[in-house]
């Protein structure tokens, strides 16, 4: 008759007799969908990871401090931790020379900082913090192009130094250029 009882299934199942070509097609099928479930997911989560490249970030750090500097924000910088332990400002005054042309400070915050650049202003708020158009970002440096001078009365944020530990990125250093 062609069927079979299934015994160790207490005799409720009638199936059909499987050859082991069949069984052997169906397991090679179940093979081949999990391994392209698996490709998708890591062909997902590579995609993903593409998208968050140390470069995308620092870019995006680069832009977002450049934009609290400004606007005399760096405080709101604090909640995304970008300090691995302090931060290193350097001052380099244009007209200076020797000794006295870079004034050095460390902060643990930029709040801290914020506040230090705030109490070196005149009352008219100079000196001005100005950026210039960022000339790009590669091996631990972000650098501004200076090609068409300063002016007077402006700190502009020269160069940005940032390094990476632990997978996370981390600002390390601000050059800021006084323009006397």
């Amino acid at each position: 008759m062609g069927t079979v009882q299934d015994d160790h299934n207490y005799g409720t199942r009638w199936h059909s007799p499987k050859t082991s070509a069949q069984n052997s097609q169906r397991l090679l099928m179940r093979i081949i969908g999990t391994t392209a479930m698996l490709l998708a997911v890591l062909g997902a989560a590579l995609v993903d990871a593409a998208a968050q490249t140390p470069t995308n970030s620092i870019d995006q750090v680069q832009a977002t401090v450049a934009e609290a500097y400004k606007s005399k924000t760096l405080g709101t910088l604090d909640k995304q931790r970008l300090i691995n332990g302090s931060v290193l400002v350097v001052i380099e005054h244009s007209l200076g020379e020797g000794k006295g042309q870079f004034a050095r400070k460390r902060f643990k915050t930029f709040a801290q900082l914020d506040g230090w650049l705030k109490k070196r202003e005149t009352d008219e708020g100079a000196p001005f913090r100005q950026l210039m158009p960022l000339k790009k970002c590669a091996r631990g440096r972000c650098s501004y192009n200076f090609d068409g001078g300063i002016l007077h009365n402006q700190l502009y944020l020269h160069d940005l130094y940032y390094s990476f530990r632990n997978g996370r990125l981390n600002v390390v250093k601000l050059h800021l250029l006084d323009g006397d």
